[in-house]
């Protein structure tokens, strides 16, 4: 017999457990079969995560290891279930196995992920909270008279900022999953819409080049049609006798279509102006912005001192507390 290791299968959460266990087999497996093995007293549904292990890794309990016996591997079924009916499960499963505060995207094949929902029910939620509301309470009732009441102000100044900390880094453990797995999936749709984006513009682009071009001839038409007119009109003028002999048949001006309309679209070009700087020293005042990085950065290395013609340098104090433990 070899020795094999499994995913349990949880029924009311239709998701596979985080830990794997191992089991003596009587026929050979592959990772991804599911089995029926034995669990207490009882049997349940597992999916085989590794095969062929080493003996050196149970040797301390091989001897308790149950066996899974010969059957033919079950038909793996898809877990179905809606987002609503999960976090239910969830709920109802919140003392089992499961552990709600961690991330797990189980396996490749299983689109459910066990993530942390509920940050009210996280033990150390209620703390914070208590913690905060203290706090709170004290900064409203301080009164500071002396330098006594300075330093139990800067000690609670301390604990202020570390429990925002730990406000803080519990909002990460239950926001970094979330966003992690969110930038998983966006990667994945942008691998498809990578190609669609860059057909889309490759596409416009060509039809407004050939717009543009289109307007470049009416454009040209137009001015050798005014040429010709214009020529006419010396000519005549120079004979005397208003007779003219050059060909005045105009040039056939092409016409710039404004909608395209195609058997299932309509394309057509919307105006969308916009403004390019040429000559800043020519703007007019309302429209020159300070550069505000560059004076602060002259502000603390002046200390305060020297302004600039029109600048004022003011020191928008604020306390530093540094914690000494």
């Amino acid at each position: 017999m070899e020795i094999v290791k499994v995913k349990y299968y949880s029924e009311t959460t239709k998701t596979y457990s985080d830990r794997e266990y191992s089991y003596l087999s009587e026929n050979g497996l592959k990772v991804g079969d599911i089995v029926t093995v034995p669990v207490r007293d009882t049997t349940g549904k597992a999916m085989v995560t590794a095969v062929n292990v080493p003996e050196s890794e149970v040797a301390a309990f091989k001897d308790k290891l149950k066996v899974i016996p010969a059957a033919p591997p079950l038909i793996q079924e898809e877990p179905v279930m809606s987002y609503e009916d999960y976090l239910e499960a969830l709920e109802e499963d919140m003392e089992s196995s499961i552990n709600t505060n961690t991330y797990d995207p189980i396996s490749p094949d299983n689109s459910i992920a066990v993530i942390s929902i509920k940050p009210e029910i996280d033990p150390a939620y209620p703390d914070l909270v208590s913690e905060a509301a203290a706090l709170c309470r004290y900064a409203d009732l301080r009164i500071i008279k002396n330098d006594e009441d300075a330093k139990t102000a800067t000690d609670d100044l301390n604990l202020i900022r570390k429990l925002e900390k730990s406000i803080e880094g519990l909002r990460d453990k239950y926001v970094r999953p979330l966003n992690e797995h969110v930038k998983a999936i966006n990667n994945k749709f942008k691998t498809l819409s990578i190609p669609l984006d860059q057909a889309d513009k490759t596409t416009e682009a060509k039809i407004l080049a050939y717009r543009n071009e289109v307007k470049r001839k009416a454009r040209e038409a137009e001015e050798i049609n005014r040429q010709k007119e214009e020529l006419a009109r010396k000519e005549a003028a120079f004979n005397g006798t208003g007779e003219v002999t050059i060909d005045t048949t105009p040039v056939i001006i092409p016409e710039v279509v404004k909608n395209v309309r195609a058997e299932t679209a309509t394309a057509g070009v919307r105006s969308n102006w916009k403004a390019e700087v040429i000559d800043f020293a020519a703007l007019s005042d309302e429209y020159k912005l300070p550069d505000m990085t560059t004076l602060n950065a002259m502000a603390r290395s002046r200390k305060g001192q020297n302004p600039p013609a029109g600048v004022k340098f003011y020191d928008d104090a604020s306390l530093t507390v540094r914690n000494r433990y």
